[in-house]
């Protein structure tokens, strides 16, 4: 009988958008993107930023405690806390006056807010961007609506009142939006939320992935029955990627041996010092990126399947200073969360514990075989690839399924009853020639 589940909504961010049409709603004057930053939002962006910073400059001690206090909407809060833009000096032209206090109170408590909870001792003094957030105020100053595949936003902007419409990206089009949230402005352009209800996954099959470094993922999907049905590795481009990252991480290592050994001999290793902190946020970059392509790799093959829960190890514990540069694998968790609720599969963490160490079909241990990267059973002597086998001890974690007897020391995977992807094909080769089990397809 199908899986049905609840998927709790997601909520997310489109890129920095700019305006395909703006215009002047009382004399219907069409304005570019640049006529209408110079003729009023650069002004208010000014001015909320001026006021802001004139609020903390009077009373910083005061800004703090209130921020470190704020519970609830950040605007009412400054409010309360006695913190209130002059917006009475402004000239009489300037549009919905008391509004833009509610700009000013917002910017002053979030991002005050935001600057406490920074742990890091060496953070730079605070200081307030050039944005403002139109969620802060209601509807007589902003509000939006969709057309078709239009943004339209209405908007009391300094001087006049702009009607400024905006194209929704290609692949936002298509998505099931309940809500969209008035945007974050710069003088770069808007940053729109939006409020996303998944279309809800009606399978009965469930998947593990195994994260790794020198293999970036291994995705084991079994039927409702606990047989494997197929399995998966990294497409080429995610291999690349991670190859790039890992040949970046080797050469911060050997550059930060190279300044150690000129510190010793007494000569001057800055520059190696600035060559291994620019690898290292190169690297940084990578993995992020790296991080999205796995999770969008994933989803993209068990959507296939029709998967309805994707197992995924608990490895949040593998980040700071002692794994943060080598190990992205709690990212990466988070960023498969996010993309497999949005095609409606739930994820559940497990652990990871013996998940190498464990025979899949009998749980008995196994030995590894290094220079295979394969592992055998030392009960029922079955010759396995061990990232596979990782993979669907995690698939079948915490009971789900009892553990399969009789499974003969094959490919892993041919049982009775479980058709092949490929039927002329039941064991291929991977590109460095160890034994895959069922066909891998990308």
């Amino acid at each position: 009988m199908p899986i049905l589940q609840y998927v709790k909504p997601i909520i997310s961010a489109l890129p920095r958008l700019t305006p395909t049409q703006v215009v002047n709603t009382r004399t219907g004057e069409l304005l570019s993107w640049d006529e209408f930053k110079e003729e009023s939002l650069a002004s208010l962006l000014e001015w909320v930023h001026e006021e802001t910073s004139r609020l903390y400059s009077e009373d910083r001690e005061g800004v703090h405690e209130a921020a470190r206090g704020l519970k609830f909407n950040s605007a009412e809060h400054a409010r309360q806390a006695g913190f209130v833009a002059d917006h009475m000096s402004l000239p009489r032209g300037i549009k919905a006056k008391s509004r833009l206090s509610r700009l000013v109170g917002y910017q002053l408590m979030s991002e005050t807010a935001a600057y406490e909870r920074n742990l890091n001792p060496l953070k730079q003094p605070h200081a307030f961007s050039r944005t403002i957030n139109l969620g802060a105020v209601d509807h007589q100053m902003a509000h939006l609506e969709r057309n078709e595949n239009l943004l339209i936003l209405t908007w009391k902007c300094w001087l006049a009142e702009y009607e400024l419409t905006f194209l929704i990206p290609h692949y936002a089009q298509s998505r099931n939006v309940t809500k969209w949230s008035l945007p974050l402005v710069s003088s770069r352009g808007f940053i729109f939320t939006m409020q996303e209800s998944p279309t809800q996954t009606q399978g009965n099959k469930t998947a593990g992935v195994d994260l790794g470094r020198v293999e970036p993922f291994t995705l084991a999907i079994l039927s409702h029955g606990g047989l494997l049905e197929a399995e998966y590795r990294a497409r080429p481009q995610v291999r690349a990627t991670n190859a790039k990252r890992e040949r970046i991480l080797q050469e911060v290592t050997l550059t930060r041996a190279k300044a150690s050994a000129y510190t010793s001999l007494g000569l001057d290793e800055a520059h190696l010092r600035e060559q291994v902190r620019l690898k290292r946020n190169k690297a940084s970059r990578i993995a992020s990126a790296l991080s999205g392509q796995i999770a969008a790799d994933i989803v993209t093959k068990i959507t296939r399947h029709d998967v309805s829960i994707l197992h995924i190890e608990n490895l949040k514990w593998a980040a700071g200073a002692k794994y943060g540069s080598k190990w992205t694998h709690g990212a990466t968790g988070e960023k498969i969360e996010h993309s497999a609720a949005r095609a409606g599969v739930r994820v559940k963490r497990v652990s990871a514990r013996n998940t190498s160490q464990m025979c899949h079909a009998c749980r008995a241990p196994i030995t590894h075989q290094t220079a295979t990267r394969t592992v055998r059973c030392s009960d029922c002597k079955s010759l396995l690839d061990r990232d596979v086998n990782a993979a669907m001890n995690i698939a079948k974690n915490q009971g789900a399924y009892v553990p399969l007897a009789g499974i003969s020391g094959n490919a892993v995977g041919v049982n009775p009853g479980v058709p092949a992807i490929r039927s002329s094909v039941l064991v291929v080769t991977s590109d460095i020639g160890r034994p895959y089990g069922l066909p891998s397809l990308q």
